[in-house]
């Protein structure tokens, strides 16, 4: 072959390869197989439906089970792009720099594998920097391997964006909403990742946002299925014979109980499917919730029992609709506490949250009110001290930052229903109150045991027609590295605590009987709850229930110097002395 006419080949080859991405892909791209073998690169059927998903849209949201080769396909994608297009740039971004350099690698490794004459002039590459995460083509094209926290996207145009298991991302909201201008008009954007929990990937995959959306389940790799004769060696079934005796032998397709082929049925799975299937079952125990996790059918299913959800109970159809929504209106008899969740205001911080709860039944609390939005702490606080009044509510809100204004404006309103807590002071000695409940360390477990005990199991304590809340109680986790509960990536938690707070303060509520009778405090007792109830000394004309004769023994008993009630149909405890009616209150819960 003259030089001229291997020219014109390598031109030809060079356009083909540009023009067909498939084409490319079974003649010159190698990647290393999952026996570390270099091989030439065949794409599987889903491999070549995400493909093809990515000429008909721009955006492409793959939700997938694990190791089916997605991340392979969108990366020889993205160099695809850049090799062959001069000043193209493209981004893949990863949860850790670790996995960003890693996936780097792979890209390196198909340009490594390419001929010569695909590697030189142009498409030779200018700068490599695996420890950088940087790759620049002679032509000006550039890849680059970032970290989901990164900057410097924001301040350059991309063409081809791959975000890589993003719903591990610390904050996928953010880190999206910033590549928005970065990008190119026409730019390809990839999202791919197994499912974590229904957090904010579950919002993307349900959401009406215009991005293509592919599931493929473990049933889309080949592979992954056993022979008859497989299958008798894999499966080993233990049986007991007559007279006590045992046989082991290999399993037959027979072996299969019903409630495990009617799941296979239902999702169209071959004889061959199945027998992997039941492997795996078997591997976990018969656990269905494990296998789902690890093997799923569904992207619903995928998401619902993705590792590390606090809760059990899965809600669809939640809401982050702002504002005040009532469910049950307030009643003469019954009692409420108020949680309150204070949070700066800001637009793109976090919401400021209340709910309120009927506790007359203390173990069987009901959601009466919430409210959610993003509003500051003035108007927030009016928002507040207004429920409250309606309610007669005993306000329980943190005082920690933000929350301490919105405490402190309740008093000043003269709004007396204000959780205290006990702590001593400087000298160790004696004891003083102080509004409010300090989230801490220490404290914040228990508010998270009283979420786990009303939202903890398949059936919850308490109901939830909250939509916000569903959402909330959806989307808590437990961190993979620390453990902590707290709300999934680009989630939030704020009405969750609320109803912790909301929780946690049943124990300064004493239900007792409605009194009707008003006349004037008589007592030093009564005279001594007036000043307490309405902030100043009694006057003659003034008028308020009365206590009846157990009301008033207790009352004397608990307050011997400085008594406290409440006006209306239950008392607060805030003894700061003794903490007996702390005490007395809890054994009424208890019992």
């Amino acid at each position: 072959m003259s030089r001229l006419t291997d020219i014109q080949y390598i031109e030809q080859e060079l356009l083909q390869c540009k023009q067909d991405i498939d084409y490319c892909c079974k003649k010159y791209v190698y990647i290393e197989d999952r026996d570390n073998q270099t091989v030439l690169y065949r794409r599987n059927p889903s491999q070549l439906a995400f493909s093809l998903a990515l000429r008909q849209a721009a955006t492409v949201y793959v939700l997938k089970a694990r190791k089916l080769g997605f991340s392979t396909e969108a990366l020889i994608q993205n160099w695809h792009l850049v090799h062959f297009n001069k000043g193209h740039h493209g981004v893949v971004f990863a949860q850790t720099q670790v996995a960003a350099l890693g996936l780097l690698r792979k890209i390196l490794r198909v340009y490594d594998n390419l001929p010569e004459w695909m590697r030189v002039g142009e498409f030779g590459l200018k700068h490599r920097d695996e420890t950088g995460g940087f790759i620049e083509w002679n032509h000006g094209g550039t890849i680059r391997a970032l970290t989901a926290e990164s900057d410097s996207i924001r301040s350059s145009d991309a063409d081809f964006l791959h975000f890589s298991e993003f719903s591990a991302y610390k904050n996928p909201e953010q880190l999206l909403t910033s590549v928005v201008d970065a990008k190119r008009a026409g730019a390809i954007v990839i999202y791919e990742t197994t499912a974590r929990g229904l957090g904010y990937a579950h919002n993307c995959w349900v959401s009406d946002n215009g991005w293509a959306k592919l599931f493929f389940p473990w049933t889309a790799e080949p592979k992954y299925v056993i022979s008859r004769k497989d299958f008798e060696r894999e499966i080993i079934i233990t049986e007991e014979m007559k007279g006590g005796e045992k046989r082991v032998r290999g399993a037959i397709d027979s072996d299969m109980p019903p409630e495990f082929t009617r799941v296979c049925q239902k999702h169209g799975l071959t004889v061959p499917q199945m027998r992997f299937y039941f492997a795996r079952w078997m591997e976990r125990n018969k656990d269905w919730h494990s296998l789902h996790q690890e093997w799923p059918l569904t992207a619903e299913l995928a998401f619902q029992v993705a590792e590390g959800r606090v809760f059990q109970v899965v809600y669809a159809n939640t809401s982050q609709r702002p504002g005040i929504e009532t469910f049950e209106k307030p009643q003469s008899m019954s009692v409420y506490t108020m949680g309150v969740d204070t949070a700066s205001g800001s637009r793109d911080g976090d919401f400021s949250a209340f709910a309120i709860l009927d506790v007359t039944e203390p173990k069987f609390p009901r959601i009466a009110r919430t409210y959610y939005g993003h509003v500051d702490t003035v108007d927030f606080a009016q928002l507040v001290l207004k429920s409250a009044q309606e309610y007669s509510a005993l306000v329980c809100g943190e005082r920690n930052t933000y929350g301490l204004d919105v405490l402190q404006r309740l008093r000043d309103a003269n709004y007396h229903l204000l959780y205290r807590e006990t702590r001593p002071q400087k000298k160790g000695i004696d004891l003083a109150d102080a509004l409010g409940f300090y989230t801490s360390q220490a404290t914040r477990p228990l508010l998270i045991g009283e979420l786990k005990w009303a939202f903890g199991g398949p059936k919850t304590h308490v109901a939830v027609p909250c939509r916000r809340l569903q959402g909330e109680i959806n989307d808590f986790m437990y961190h993979p590295d620390s453990g902590k509960e707290e709300h999934a990536p680009s989630c939030h938690d704020d009405l969750l605590f609320a109803v912790g707070l909301a929780l946690y303060a049943r124990r300064q509520v004493i239900p007792h009987k409605q009194v009707d009778m008003r006349r004037a405090p008589e007592t030093p007792a009564e005279k001594r709850r007036f000043r307490l109830m309405f902030n100043r000394p009694w006057e003659e004309g003034d008028r308020y229930e009365s206590m009846d004769p157990e009301e008033q023994a207790f009352f004397d008993e608990m307050f011997p110097q400085e008594g406290h009630g409440i006006k209306g149909i239950h008392f607060m405890a805030r003894d700061v002395r003794k903490q007996r009616l702390l005490g007395t209150a809890q054994n009424l819960l208890d019992n």
